[in-house]
């Protein structure tokens, strides 16, 4: 069989415009009809339009520097010369005659000049105001001369700015085949035309009429609209007639409180003296939709950016904390899944607490931050910053119930406490060693003026001397209850040849990315080890703290040819230089979700929940 296809494409792009000339019987001008190849007296400018409208053309315009067109008198002062030339070389041979016939044509070409340029004004499309940035600007020539059109509309200019483009797209195919008792050929044809047109038209001072109209828009992002602003003297203050919005202030006396828009109708704004009044009536077009979740149970695909590792939620209380959790022994006790060794010292029962600054509710103090609370008394700067970090900053202490402390490890995990925004987090407590040995972190013996130390602040720097003390291993999967017997996790590389979710060892040897991360399967490199999934939360945590720049205990410095190959360091030294890594987690499961997206552009107040037979109430039951 033979199939032979023929795809022709035609892109038509069109835009015409027209311009009439109409000279005045007055006017004695006298047209030459010149070919005579000598200099021209008065050469004409020819615009390049297209050039004009930012598009290519094969109209290039000539540089005035290079074509020179120019009259001089000779030393006896009865001729005038006349030459054009290009690159210094004449283009025509050069024109000589007297001065009195040049001055004679001179003056009637100036005469015709300025006419038209006097028409130009009055019908609005001088070259100067045709065009502004990419619209096209046209006021219409008509004078009204009704007072009463003055009066209600402000004067008598009607006047169009357009802006916009059009493409029509032709596509033929024709095709053959040699099947017998089959038609030879057959041709199809379709047509497609797209547009995006803005309109916007002035009568008067008062009148104002905004349209726009896009063909690959949704119908709600199209528009019509007119609107008459009156004087501050008239009863109408104002009247919108199309797509409006509403918006009113909440008042003993207003039921609505808030902003409407997406509304299409009439609104008018009077005014009575100091009495005020806004009429509205509109309608709000929709399409009803409806999803269903059975068991508040659903399939998801979550991709998750290296890069957007959980933020301010889990914390090492201090610095002795973060490198037990990284010792070599206890780094093998995670992989394992073991408890790990506790550190040297250990937090106080009951003796753990964290402060908040910029809080305004509940009891107040004011507190000063330090960096190194042991070290408070000395003028020292650490990494940039002074010890005292922050003096006399308001804080409050924050709820034990919205936070996790394991005293054991020194971590603690926010619950649904979150951290607002450019607030910082303080603590004080005791930490003591097996010997009994007590050291105190922060004093609030004055309750007026405690002394803290700094765990956190919102939008901290690499460079901050307290950031090393947040996780940044942990990936939130934005659900909770995630099903073990449904999950999995493929770590992904974008590189030039496409995804990679695998790379080799010294040996040559191919391994996927979970090895190389250790978060597989002991016995399977290409499953997920789900001891590092915490389903009830939502989790997923690393046993690096930071795993694509991982520490020596990382398995990618012994068996890897090259570490570059799994490390982006940028993401935890300079995040805000980077929009994404080229490492991904693509992460698959069931899970209960508290939340549910809807879409956008939802219609105000349109949603109905429901729980089984009953109705649930907008907040109050979600």
């Amino acid at each position: 069989m033979k199939n032979i296809k023929l795809n022709l494409y035609i892109f038509i792009s069109l835009f015409t415009i027209f311009f009439g000339e109409t000279f005045a019987d007055s006017f004695s001008i006298r047209i030459l009809d010149d070919f005579s190849g000598q200099a021209d007296i008065f050469p004409e400018t020819v615009i390049n339009y297209l050039a004009k409208f930012g598009r290519d053309s094969v109209l290039y315009e000539v540089d005035s520097k290079i074509l020179v067109s120019s009259a001089e008198i000779d030393s006896s002062f009865q001729y005038v010369v006349i030459y054009q030339r290009l690159f210094d070389k004449d283009i025509k041979s050069s024109r000589i005659m007297k001065i009195s016939d040049y001055m004679e044509q001179k003056i009637l070409f100036e005469d015709k000049k300025m006419w038209l340029n006097s028409v130009e004004k009055t019908l609005g499309v001088a070259y100067s105001s045709l065009f502004e940035g990419d619209e096209i600007v046209l006021d219409i020539p008509f004078k009204i001369k009704s007072k009463t059109f003055h009066r209600v509309f402000g004067g008598s200019n009607i006047g169009l700015r357009v802006k916009g483009s059009l493409s029509i797209s032709i596509i033929g195919q024709k095709s053959y085949t040699d099947l017998p008792n089959a038609e030879n050929s057959s041709f199809d044809f379709t047509l497609d035309q797209t547009q995006n047109i803005a309109i916007r038209g002035k009568v008067g001072t008062k009148v104002d009429v905004d349209i726009a109209q896009n063909t690959e828009s949704f119908d709600f992002e199209n528009s019509l609209k007119i609107t008459y602003t009156g004087e501050s003297d008239e009863v109408i203050q104002k009247m919108e007639a199309g797509n409006i919005g509403l918006s009113l202030p909440g008042t003993r006396y207003v039921s609505f409180s808030g902003v409407n828009k997406g509304l299409f109708g009439i609104k008018t704004e009077t005014k009575v003296g100091k009495f005020k009044s806004t009429t509205i009536a509109s309608f709000e077009k929709g399409q009803k939709n409806q999803i269903e979740i059975k068991g508040g149970v659903r399939k998801q695909e979550k991709i998750k950016n290296a890069k957007d590792y959980l933020r301010y939620k889990y914390f090492y209380v201090e610095q002795s904390f973060k490198e037990n959790w990284a010792d070599s022994v206890n780094y093998l006790r995670l992989l394992e899944h073991q408890s790990l060794i506790g550190a040297q010292y250990k937090i106080k029962n009951y003796s753990f607490e964290l402060y908040v600054t910029g809080q305004d509710i509940g009891t107040q103090a004011y507190a000063d931050i330090y960096i190194d609370y042991l070290n408070r008394n000395d003028s020292i700067t650490i990494g940039g910053e002074l010890n005292k970090y922050r003096e006399n900053y308001k804080v409050k202490l924050v709820d034990k119930d919205l936070y996790d402390i394991n005293y054991e490890l020194g971590y603690i995990r926010l619950k649904s406490f979150y951290l607002p925004s450019g607030a910082i987090l303080a603590v004080k407590y005791e930490k003591q060693n097996q010997s009994g040995d007590v050291i105190a972190i922060g004093d609030i013996s004055d309750l007026t003026k405690p002394k803290l130390q700094i765990l956190a602040e919102y939008g901290q720097k690499s460079t901050d001397p307290w950031d090393k003390l947040e996780w940044k291993n942990v990936y939130s999967l934005d659900g909770v209850d995630i099903s073990r017997d449904e999950f999995k996790l493929t770590i992904q590389k974008n590189s030039p040849t496409g995804l990679r979710t695998e790379e080799y060892n010294g040996a040559n040897q191919s391994k996927p990315y979970l090895f190389w991360y250790e978060v597989s399967k002991p016995d399977v490199n290409d499953e997920v080890d789900l001891g590092f999934l915490k389903s009830a939360l939502g989790e997923f945590i690393f046993p690096n703290q930071t795993p694509f720049n991982p520490d020596e205990n990382s398995i990618i410095y012994r068996e890897s040819t090259a570490d570059t190959l799994f490390t982006d360091p940028l993401i935890y030294s300079d995040p805000s230089s980077i929009t994404s890594s080229e490492f991904s987690l693509k992460f698959e499961f069931s899970s209960k979700s508290s939340t549910y997206e809807l879409g956008f552009n939802v219609i105000e107040g349109s949603e109905v929940v429901r729980s089984g037979a009953t109705t649930l109430k907008k907040d109050v039951d979600y």
